[in-house]
């Protein structure tokens, strides 16, 4: 794995993990980074793939934290190609409290930032936390999954919404104890984008406490208008993913 800096970011997509080596590796080392010709499908699922294959072999490598290091560095590269403008757009799933769109809106607060999140009542107060950083907040309290629904349960286990332990899984197995904290619609990200008539999300944080599958299905990249779409995004792979986490049916 290289530890020099990454090289130019070029479409049609590049997908990372954002589980990055812990600190005492050397932080700004990225997980995983690819290109798709945008013709092959299968290139985008090898991608992820992939991702999850290193993750699980060297799990003990990485950190809980690596995401904000990952973060700074796509931050940097925005500023760096002066792209810290309104008709930048870049979302969020799984905003919580804000403490990750909060270092975001700190690197660039002048693009337009959508933030997504399943617990209805953080939104508000995250709201207000992170339009006093950056000029163009919207917060919206949804899902993201594979496909649309309605009335879709949000678990959690006590103290959640200080933790951020919720999600939209089943309350199964060893998670039994699990209990209902809210309801939510679901919404695809390619729905939601040809919905408000956007064609590209320069930068998209996936961290949905083990939905990620899902919501990369629902992105539909084997389509190459939705690779142009989201050129670059980052998501969660760790205890909550994979084969790790029955809660999904071993969803990988």
């Amino acid at each position: 794995r290289k530890r020099d800096p990454p090289p130019p970011l070029s479409p049609p997509h590049s997908v990372f993990s954002s589980r990055e080596v812990s600190s005492r590796q050397g932080a700004s080392e990225s997980l995983a980074s690819m290109e798709s010709d945008g013709n092959d499908s299968a290139s985008t699922k090898w991608s992820v793939k992939s991702a999850t294959e290193q993750y699980l072999k060297e799990e003990k490598d990485f950190g809980n934290k690596a995401d904000f290091a990952a973060l700074h560095r796509v931050m940097s590269w925005i500023r760096l190609t002066g792209m810290c403008v309104p008709s930048t757009k870049v979302l969020v799933g799984g905003v919580n409290v804000g403490q990750l769109s909060s270092q975001l809106m700190q690197g660039c607060g002048n693009l337009t930032f959508h933030g997504f999140e399943v617990q209805g009542e953080l939104i508000a107060n995250t709201r207000l936390k992170l339009s006093t950083i950056g000029s163009h907040v919207h917060l919206h309290h949804l899902g993201w999954s594979d496909s649309e629904a309605m009335n879709v349960t949000v678990t959690g286990g006590r103290g959640a919404r200080k933790s951020g332990k919720a999600g939209l899984y089943r309350a199964t197995g060893r998670w039994a104890r699990m209990h209902s904290l809210d309801n939510v619609s679901t919404v695809t990200l390619s729905g939601w984008a040809d919905q408000h008539r956007i064609d590209t999300i320069t930068f998209l944080v996936i961290d949905v406490e083990g939905h990620e599958p899902k919501v990369i299905r629902g992105m539909k990249l084997e389509q190459p208008r939705n690779q142009r779409r989201f050129p670059l995004f980052q998501y969660e792979l760790g205890g909550t993913w994979a084969k790790k986490d029955p809660r999904h049916g071993n969803d990988s």
